[in-house]
């Protein structure tokens, strides 16, 4: 092993003596980088993913929510509230939550019928993320949980608009830099890793 340019490099084959000259360790360095090749890897971008992403709104419902600092002395105060719900986020990943609001969110039912037609449902009370037992992998999960059981309020649904995305969508230079990068078998000089 040695440190060259705060590089270790590590040789396998060779059982260096750590008192050996730098001169020896130095060609020993430069061999094994001559044995080493880089890999070009063109990357294929012809499989784009069409997404139909939908909004909606949940409708103002009121909500009742804990003002007090005091744990065992709640007071309730009414707000009324709506939230948003997209089918899928921009990484084309489904959601099941609709936006968080004034603490909380809901869990969303989002179907897609045989006909094209789209229906949404909203089947929870409000939530928020918390900590559950599982007993079958006996430890903590991270999990959706009541926010409190006075407060058990739904949203009816206003379907706001639909919209075809293309799932990130490739850059044509940015394309073009990592075609030419390798080809080199290094970084450009300038671009940052």
């Amino acid at each position: 092993m040695s440190k060259e340019d705060n590089v270790v490099t590590v040789t396998g084959e060779n059982n260096l003596n750590p008192k050996a000259p730098q001169d020896q360790v130095a060609q020993l360095n430069q061999e094994n980088k001559k044995k080493v090749k880089p890999i070009g890897i063109a990357r294929d971008f012809s499989k784009e993913v069409e997404i139909f992403h939908d909004a909606f709104r949940l409708d103002p419902a009121d909500m009742q929510k804990n003002m007090s600092w005091i744990k065992k002395k709640p007071k309730y105060e009414t707000f009324s509230h709506c939230h948003v719900f997209h089918s899928f986020d921009s990484n084309g990943r489904k959601q099941f939550y609709s936006t968080p609001t004034g603490g909380h969110f809901h869990k969303m039912e989002f179907k897609k019928h045989k006909d094209g037609s789209i229906s949404l449902k909203c089947i929870s009370g409000p939530l928020k993320w918390g900590v559950e037992y599982d007993e079958k992998l006996e430890r903590d999960l991270r999990a959706a949980v009541p926010v409190n059981p006075r407060d058990k309020h739904q949203h009816s649904i206003t379907y706001l608009h639909s919209e075809k995305l293309i799932k990130r969508k490739r850059n044509v230079e940015s394309a073009k830099l990592m075609a030419a990068q390798a080809k080199l078998g290094e970084k450009p000089e300038g671009t940052i890793s």
